[in-house]
């Protein structure tokens, strides 16, 4: 599982060289999914080498939308290589392959607020 915070760059160590075609030179999206629906993409502002040249991590920024997590929540994620530097589709034809596919949690700002009814109700019960 990986932790991100929404807002901020957030430095993710992957190992993605099994997969991986032409890293570091291609660019890499995250698609984070809720159930069926896709919530956010977020292409990595920066993909290095972790850990030296012969290792198989990399060090991937990514920035999460403050729109994305208001609250904390769980989200499935997909990270694909790409060719594009814009591309936020995974269907598109710069998509060259799934890198790796995990959990995230994406921890928000927002703290939760209720809200008391206060309004009073009045019942006329017919006899």
């Amino acid at each position: 599982m990986i932790n991100l915070t929404s807002g901020q760059a957030n430095s993710v160590v992957l190992t993605l060289t099994e997969k991986a075609t032409n890293l570091p030179a291609n660019y890499v999206l995250f698609v984070f999914k809720h159930g069926a629906e896709t919530v956010q993409t977020a292409i990595a502002t920066s993909v290095t080498t972790y850990g030296g040249t012969n290792s198989r991590t990399y060090d991937l920024v990514v920035i999460p939308s403050t729109t994305f997590a208001t609250l904390n929540a769980y989200y499935d994620y997909t990270v694909y290589e790409q060719s594009s530097a814009v591309n936020t589709d995974p269907t598109d034809a710069s998509i060259v392959g799934v890198l790796e596919k995990g959990r995230a949690k994406v921890s928000g700002t927002a703290q939760i607020t209720y809200i008391e009814n206060s309004n009073e109700e009045t019942y006329v019960i017919n006899q």
